[in-house]
């Protein structure tokens, strides 16, 4: 009884015929837009584009071919759950290399250039869009099981020090 509930409640999801349309659309607009970025070699676009896509793929495969059917597919749930784990992560590290690029280049540029960095960036900006969140990934599950010191430090550590900033009452000492 209660099986057949849970089968038929998982099997007629509200958001079903949506998100596979929403997330193909937006793969396709990715793919459409990737070779002029690409042209232009700002790769933290191209980073970002890329994650963008594998995050879409991800999430168009999971809404539509494998719906209702998790519990014969344990692995790949595993490889998903990991996936989805560092993917908000991954995209605020790719934002920030386009937020570096971007002032980079409205920065005031000095009268003589005498080395241009654009090969270094780029090295940055693939060590920070790429390397970091494949790295990661596979300790991932051991930083964050538990809730352990590291996980309450990552998570709650930037929204504590920002409170502490916008806090009103250190003006007034």
């Amino acid at each position: 009884m209660i099986s057949s509930a849970i089968t038929t409640t998982s099997s007629s999801s509200v958001i079903f015929p949506t998100v596979p349309i929403l997330s193909a659309t937006s793969i396709i607009l990715c793919l459409l837009i990737l070779p002029r970025f690409w042209k232009t070699r700002i790769f933290a676009v191209v980073y970002h584009i890329c994650w963008l896509i594998a995050g879409n793929a991800l999430l168009l495969i999971n809404t539509s071919i494998w719906r209702g059917n998790v519990r014969s597919i344990p692995i790949y749930c595993d490889i998903a759950a990991i996936f989805w784990s560092g993917y908000s992560r991954t995209l605020y590290m790719c934002i920030l290399c386009v937020n570096k690029f971007i002032w980079t280049i409205s920065k005031p540029a000095p009268s003589v250039r005498v080395y241009d960095g654009r090969k270094r960036t780029n090295v940055i900006d693939a060590f920070i869009c790429v390397v970091l969140p494949l790295l990661f990934y596979p300790f991932g599950k051991l930083l964050f099981a538990n809730g352990g010191p590291l996980a309450t430090l990552i998570i709650y550590g930037p929204q504590s020090i920002s409170s502490l900033l916008q806090d009103t009452s250190w003006s007034k000492i």
